[in-house]
């Protein structure tokens, strides 16, 4: 699955929440990674093609103001930034590696779960085992929309190893777990026997534009 990378830039000014729309921006499902070494832009890795799809999800953190979202190529890039931020640019032109954005992995079991995830928080996980080489093979994924120290617990007996991360919201796991689903195969390459379900009561879609499951 394709990984691409936009731009997105806006006019900064002094009666603007930025650390509230910093939070937004970051913990959207469809953002895989993101920089922000440039105040007034960010450069935004989603599995997005169409960039009107992903300006959609821009525009409800950005109702009332003019924002610029283009396509980048990160392969033909200059300029004068910091260190980190051409390390961090390298390592998106670099990575061709599936990822969970997850912590672990943890041997799957109570004293592991209890260690590592605290009680009434939700989020993802994914299950799995760790093979020769020390690389994590995704068997499952899966979110909890109410308590992930608790809903992991399913896979007790059944799976060797697990990871997890938080989720900010509902809708955040939603995406994140859809986002896994694809990336890592789906029902034919998961045990996964179906798309991710919808949170109850709402109606959101799967972050991938092309997706036909839902």
């Amino acid at each position: 699955m394709n990984k691409y990378a936009y731009i997105l830039s806006y006019d900064r000014d002094d009666n603007f929440d930025y650390k509230s729309v910093h939070e937004k921006i970051t913990s959207l499902g469809s953002v895989l990674n993101w920089f922000h070494y440039i105040k007034s832009s960010y450069i935004l890795m989603t599995y997005y093609s169409s960039a009107k799809s992903f300006a959609e999800k821009i525009y409800e953190i950005f109702p009332d103001k003019d924002f610029l979202l283009v396509e980048l190529n990160l392969n033909n890039r200059q300029g004068w930034l910091h260190k980190d931020a051409w390390e961090w640019i390298k390592r998106q032109c670099d990575s061709t590696k599936k990822s969970l954005a997850m912590e672990g992995p943890y041997p799957l079991n109570e004293d592991e779960i209890d260690k590592h995830i605290e009680k009434e928080k939700i989020g993802n996980y994914a299950y799995g085992h760790v093979d020769e080489e020390g690389t994590f093979i995704v068997e499952y994924v899966g979110r909890s929309d109410s308590c992930l120290n608790t809903r992991i617990r399913h896979g007790l007996g059944k799976y060797d190893s697990f990871k997890f991360s938080y989720a900010n919201s509902v809708k955040e796991a939603f995406e994140k777990e859809c986002i896994n689903y694809h990336e890592f195969g789906g029902k034919e390459e998961l045990d996964n026997e179906i798309h991710p379900a919808r949170p109850e009561g709402q109606n959101y879609d799967c972050p991938l534009e092309d997706c036909s499951e839902l």
